[in-house]
């Protein structure tokens, strides 16, 4: 593929992009007119995976982030 090509794809890709990022809602971001619908419908329902996901990870590595908080160092002010 020649550069010519190339910049003519991204600039096609450039101005799609441009033209349906001005509006920024959700409905844009999607391209579907009715995403605020689906928004009420899943929000809740990532948010609890994500909060149980962040839950894991953290009980996951408690023992080294506990290890971490408890490690002694010392600071010379000069």
């Amino acid at each position: 593929m020649s550069a010519t090509i190339q910049g003519e794809e991204r600039e096609v890709q450039k101005n799609y992009w441009n033209e349906h990022s001005a509006d920024l809602t959700i409905e844009a971001m999607m391209l579907d007119s009715k995403a605020s619908d689906l928004d009420k419908e899943e929000r809740p329902e990532v948010i609890i995976i994500a909060y149980s996901l962040l839950s894991l990870i953290i009980m996951h590595f408690r023992t080294h982030i506990l290890g971490l908080a408890y490690t002694p160092f010392l600071v010379d002010h000069m």
